[in-house]
C-alpha cells in the first residue's frame, strides 16, 4: 500500500515551528546569557528559510499565498502580538511610572520623536531619487517608533543586569511601549495632507479625527477599560472566585479583548493597550503579585518566535533592487546606515538635558543609539498599505505601496544587525576595556528599615553626588524609578514604595507573595496566601492556587541513591 505525504502549509509550519522552539529553547540559556542574543534574529533566518527564498519554493507550499493576504495577515498578528506586548510592558513598569516619568515621557514622544520622523524622512528623500516630500514622510512613520520587542535585548537578561540601570531599563520599556501607538499622529498627518483637497481641511481631519479621536479616545479608552479590569479584578479576589492561572493571563486578555474593541471603535488600540496595562497595575498590586510567575515571559517568548518567523518569511527580497522605481541594494544599504546613525541619535543628545531621567551625555548616547526597529514598523508597514488601496490610480499612492514594504524590511534587517547583534560586540568592549558591572549601591546589603533608608537618601540629596567607580550608580538609583530632583512629594511617594516593595521581597525568599513591611512578620504568613489590594491578608487566597491539577502516578516508586525512580 502506498503511503502518500500530506506536506500541506499547517503541516510543514507546524513541524519547524515546533522544531524551532525546541532547539532553540535547549540551548537559549546559553545564547541569551553568554552570547546576549535573543530569538528575534534566529527565527527571521529560520522564516527566511521557510519563506519562497528558501524551503517554500523548493516545497511548492506557499505558491498559492498573494501579496495581499501577505499584508493582511501582517497587519492582523502584528495587531495583536503587539498589542499584547504593550499591555505586558504597561503592567510591568513600576508604581504610578508614567505620571512620576510624565516630563521624560514627554520630551521623548513629542520633540524627540517628531525629530526622529523628520531625519527618517530626510534619509529617504536623499538616498531615494524621485521620491516627494509627502511620500517620504509617509513612508517614515514605519520606522519612527522604537520597538518593545526588540528592546527586550537591552532591558532584559544578562548584559541589561551588568550594565544597563534599572532607570534607564524602565525608561526604555515605557518609551517602547508609548511610542509604538503614538507613531498614529505622525503617520496620519501626512496621510490627511496626501489625500485631503486642501490643507486646511487636511489639518483639521489630522486634529479632530487623529488627535482627538484616535489618539485622545484611545488614552480614554484604555483608562476606562484598565480601571475597570482592576476593580473586577479586586472584587473577584475578595471573593476568591478566580484561581492562579487565570490571574496570571489577566493582563494578556484584556490585551486582546482592547485589540479587538479599540479596532472597532477605530481608535488607536496599541496606546490604548498600553495605557490599559498601566492602570491595572497603577497602585502596583497587580505587577507584584506577578512579578516572580514567568508565564508572561513564557507567552512574550512564544508570541516573539511565531512573529519574527513570520516577519522572516515575508522579507520581499525581489523588491530589494527595482532599479524603476529608485530602489537598489547599494541605495537601500546607504539608507540603513544613514538611519542608524542619525534617526535618533541626535535627537537624543539635543534633548537629553531636558530628559530628568537621563544623567548625562553617556546615557543619551546610548538610548539615543540603541532605538530597535521591528515589529511596529512592520505593522505601520501593514496600517499604510491598508490606506493606500492598490487600484485607486493616484500617482502618489502607487509610489507609497511600491516603495514602503522594501524600505521597511530593509530597515528592520538593518536594526536586527546593526541594534540586536550589536549587544555581544558591546559586551566584548566593555570586557577589552576592562569595564566593570554597574553596582545599585546597597544591592547586596540587608535592607534596612524605612527610616534609615530615609535617612541615607537625604544625606545623598543634601550632599554631592558620590563618585563611584567606572560603570557604578549612586545611591539614589536603588531608592527612585527616576533621576530627577527628589524634593517633591510625588517623588517621596515614589521612592518610599520603592522602598516598600524591596523589603516585601525580603522576608520570605521562597515564595512569590511580596509582603509589606507591616505584614512581614504576621504570624499566619504561609506560602499559600497574599493580601488583597487593600493589604488585608488572606490565608486562601485563591488567586495562588492552581487549579491545573496534575496527574499522579498510581504506582508505587521508590528512588535509589542516586535519586532514580525504580
Amino acid at each position: 500500500m502506498a503511503i502518500e505525504l500530506e506536506l500541506s502549509s499547517l503541516n510543514l509550519i507546524s513541524v519547524f515551528l515546533g522544531l524551532f522552539i525546541i532547539l532553540y529553547g535547549s540551548f537559549s540559556y546559553l545564547i541569551k546569557e553568554r552570547l546576549f542574543l535573543g530569538e528575534a534574529p534566529i527565527a527571521v533566518l529560520l522564516g527566511i528559510c521557510l519563506g519562497p527564498y528558501g524551503l517554500g519554493k523548493v516545497l511548492g507550499w506557499n505558491e498559492s499565498d498573494g501579496d495581499q493576504l501577505n499584508d493582511d495577515v501582517s497587519l492582523a498578528m502584528s495587531r495583536v502580538v503587539i498589542g499584547i506586548q504593550l499591555t505586558l510592558v504597561g503592567v510591568q513598569l513600576p508604581y504610578k511610572y508614567p505620571w512620576l516619568e510624565f516630563t521624560s515621557l514627554f520630551m521623548l514622544l513629542v520633540p524627540v520623536m517628531t525629530l526622529m520622523w523628520l531625519v527618517t524622512t530626510a534619509c529617504i528623500w536623499l538616498t531615494l531619487p524621485g521620491v516627494p516630500l509627502l511620500v517620504a514622510l509617509v513612508i517614515s512613520t514605519c520606522a519612527t517608533p522604537t520597538d518593545p520587542v526588540l528592546s527586550n535585548a537591552i532591558v532584559k537578561g544578562a548584559f541589561a543586569d551588568q550594565y544597563v540601570s534599572p532607570r534607564l531599563r524602565n525608561l526604555i520599556s515605557a518609551e517602547s511601549g508609548a511610542n509604538d501607538g503614538f507613531g498614529y499622529p505622525f503617520l496620519f498627518l501626512a496621510v490627511h495632507l496626501l489625500k485631503a483637497p486642501t490643507t486646511s481641511k487636511a489639518m483639521i481631519a489630522w486634529v479632530l479625527e487623529t488627535c482627538l479621536y484616535n489618539v485622545l479616545g484611545s488614552v480614554v479608552w484604555g483608562t476606562f477599560v484598565g480601571y475597570l479590569c482592576l476593580r473586577l479584578l479586586e472584587f473577584s479576589t475578595n471573593k476568591n472566585w478566580i484561581d492562579k492561572e487565570s490571574f496570571l493571563l489577566y493582563g494578556t486578555g484584556m490585551g486582546i479583548f482592547i485589540v479587538g474593541s479599540g479596532g472597532a471603535l477605530a481608535v488607536d488600540d496599541l496606546l490604548a493597550c498600553f495605557v490599559a496595562g498601566n492602570v491595572l497595575t497603577w497602585n502596583d498590586w497587580y505587577r507584584e503579585e506577578c512579578e516572580d510567575d514567568e508565564l508572561q515571559n513564557c507567552i512574550d517568548l512564544l508570541l516573539n518566535q511565531v512573529f519574527f518567523i513570520f516577519l522572516g518569511a515575508t522579507i520581499p527580497f525581489d523588491a530589494f533592487n527595482d532599479p524603476e522605481n529608485g530602489v537598489t541594494p547599494i541605495r537601500l544599504v546607504a539608507l540603513c546606515a544613514l538611519v542608524l546613525i542619525f534617526r535618533r541619535l541626535p535627537a537624543m543628545i539635543a534633548f537629553y538635558r531636558l530628559i530628568p531621567s537621563l544623567r548625562d551625555i553617556s546615557e543619551a548616547a546610548f538610548m539615543g543609539y540603541f532605538g530597535p526597529i521591528g515589529a511596529g514598523a512592520l505593522f505601520y508597514c501593514a496600517l499604510v498599505l491598508h490606506e493606500f488601496k492598490e487600484d485607486d490610480g493616484v500617482a502618489d499612492h502607487q509610489q507609497i505601496r511600491t516603495l514602503v514594504k522594501p524600505v521597511t524590511y530593509a530597515l528592520i534587517i538593518s536594526s536586527l544587525i546593526g541594534h540586536t547583534l550589536m549587544i555581544p560586540v558591546v559586551k566584548a568592549y566593555f570586557q577589552y576595556r576592562g569595564i566593570e558591572a554597574i553596582k545599585i549601591v546597597g544591592q547586596d546589603e540587608s535592607v534596612g528599615t524605612i527610616e534609615e533608608e530615609d535617612e541615607v537618601g537625604d544625606e545623598e540629596q543634601g550632599g554631592e553626588e558620590s563618585d563611584g567607580g567606572e560603570g557604578t550608580e549612586t545611591g539614589d538609583e536603588r531608592l527612585t524609578a527616576s533621576g530627577t530632583e527628589e524634593g517633591d512629594d510625588e517623588m517621596t511617594e515614589a521612592r518610599r514604595h520603592s522602598i516598600i516593595s524591596s523589603i516585601r521581597s525580603s522576608y520570605v525568599p521562597e515564595t512569590s507573595v511580596h509582603r509589606p513591611l507591616e505584614y512581614g512578620n504576621h504570624p499566619h504568613h504561609t506560602a499559600g496566601g497574599a493580601h488583597h489590594i487593600d493589604g488585608s491578608w488572606d490565608p486562601k487566597a485563591s488567586w495562588r492556587t492552581s487549579t491545573g491539577h496534575k496527574l499522579a502516578p498510581h504506582h508505587q516508586f521508590y528512588r535509589n541513591e542516586r535519586g532514580e525512580l525504580e
